[in-house]
């Protein structure tokens, strides 16, 4: 897709939420939960304070003992920052739940596009379920060495993970390798 403003290649960073078909949101298969507690540890992990979350939440908050890893908000979507100045291959792990709202036994297998010059491995390999409201997670470690990383303008480069079940195609997880500089990260 190109960008009409620029001429360049559009990235995740210019799409929207696209054209919306109906008939697929009502039966999306799996889905990304997300809870206030969840956006409370986000909080927690990026540094914020009980008091100052307070102000958000409108209610007491404790953060617990062991600072939450940020980058495992359970959102359909990755950033893994890669230092520029490291050498060899260095891995990011990252975590994620859905839950099954489709046919109470499916099997989910991933569809991995990784980014130029990145490997991305899921594992489990496939997420079995045999009812609906059940969560399952899973673990996403993205490989890469800044030498190899060839990014676009944005200095990004992007892939995706979809899960499939042969009907249902979940929402692409996109997966983004960032390379900074050590000062930016």
């Amino acid at each position: 897709m190109i960008d009409e403003a620029t001429g360049k290649a559009s990235t995740p960073y210019d799409f929207g939420a696209g054209h919306l078909n109906l008939d697929r949101a009502m039966d999306p298969g799996l889905v990304y939960d997300i809870t206030n507690n969840d956006y409370v540890n986000f909080l927690c992990g990026n540094g914020y304070s009980p008091k100052a979350i307070q102000v958000i939440t409108r209610s007491p908050v404790t953060c617990p003992v062991k600072r939450p890893s940020p980058e495992n908000l359970n959102y359909p979507s990755i950033a893994a920052l890669f230092p520029s100045s490291s050498v060899g291959a260095k891995s990011k792990a990252f975590i994620r739940t859905v839950t099954n709202v489709g046919p109470p036994n499916a099997v989910y297998r991933p569809i991995i596009e990784a980014p130029k010059g990145t490997t991305v491995a899921v594992k489990p390999a496939r997420l079995v379920f045999n009812q609906r409201m059940k969560k399952q997670s899973f673990i996403v470690t993205i490989t890469a060495d800044t030498r190899n990383l060839i990014m676009d303008d944005s200095g990004a480069v992007f892939g995706s993970i979809s899960w499939s079940d042969g009907k249902h195609v979940m929402v692409k997880l996109v997966v983004e390798a960032v390379g900074k500089k050590v000062s930016e990260v």
